[in-house]
């Protein structure tokens, strides 16, 4: 038989021993379970140690597997990081939207449930805040492009509130665009300058600074609404 039918039979096989049920779990079950431990090493040694600092022979071993189980599952330590990163989003995301659905008795409550909640959910647990604010920044032009989009995406969820508020007709009518950049990048701030403390203000304090920031940049009076007042005329 040439070498070449040999080495392809040789494959097939592998391949289908691997694919049998093992340990009572089919091959699905066990490449979601290899890729669940993949994350979750990820997630800590990322969170802890920092994503430099960290190898793949490094994430296999905290995760129990093998090179050849990693790259079955990611192409490279980016991709992995980038996967990381996408679940601290999808956390964060899901708090806060879920803190703004609820119902709020005035604007000032809405603004401090959904800060609460984004606060939360980034600082709650030290590893998402720094896999979120330090270890994705310049790590490759791939993970910048990511949060840069990371940036616009929080901006836009303010926006949105903004906007929310100028249709009630509590603040003027205006482009909140450039504005909910900004306190995106001071939500980010923020919260990057409270993991690097060696003290870290709580929470609260945080909160309470976002949401006297978000008022005086978005959600206070501003002269095209309040009313005017009328001159007294002068006695004759």
């Amino acid at each position: 038989m040439p070498r070449s039918q040999s080495s392809a039979g040789e494959s097939r096989r592998v391949v289908s021993a691997s694919a049998r049920p093992y340990g009572g779990r089919s091959l699905k079950e066990r490449l979601a379970e290899r890729r669940a431990r993949l994350l979750d090493a990820g997630l800590t040694l990322f969170g802890t140690r920092g994503y430099t600092a960290t190898s793949i022979e490094l994430v296999c071993s905290k995760a129990g597997v093998t090179a050849r189980h990693f790259y079955e599952q990611f192409a490279s330590r980016e991709e992995l990081l980038l996967e990381v990163y996408e679940g601290v989003i999808d956390r964060t995301r899901k708090a806060v939207v879920t803190a703004l659905h609820r119902s709020h008795s005035t604007p000032r409550h809405r603004v401090t449930a959904g800060l609460d909640a984004y606060v939360h959910a980034v600082l709650d647990d030290p590893r998402y805040a720094r896999i979120a604010c330090v270890e994705v920044v310049g790590a490759s032009a791939r993970v910048e492009r990511r949060r840069r989009k990371t940036i616009y995406e929080i901006a836009s969820l303010i926006e949105a509130q903004a906007q929310a508020l100028a249709d009630q007709g509590r603040v003027a009518r205006r482009d909140f665009s450039l504005t909910a950049i900004a306190m995106a990048g001071a939500c980010n701030e923020l919260v990057t300058d409270a993991i690097m403390r060696p003290t870290p203000p709580p929470t609260s304090a945080l909160v309470d600074a976002l949401v006297r920031l978000f008022l005086a940049v978005i959600a206070a009076s501003t002269p095209e609404i309040r009313p005017k007042r009328r001159r007294r005329k002068a006695a004759p």
